[in-house]
């Protein structure tokens, strides 16, 4: 196993990033939800 690095990241990482990551995910998620629905539906019909 290697030795922890003292790297320091150039930013901190808080919960309203994570809020906002969340947010974007979600928002990205639900059309290609959408697409694979639409594509599996074709596919059994």
């Amino acid at each position: 196993m290697s030795k922890p690095s003292n790297y320091q990241l150039p930013y901190t990482i808080t919960p309203e990033i994570l809020n906002r990551v969340a947010a974007i995910s979600e928002a990205i998620g639900r059309p290609s939800m959408a697409v694979d629905n639409l594509q599996q539906t074709r596919d059994t019909t």
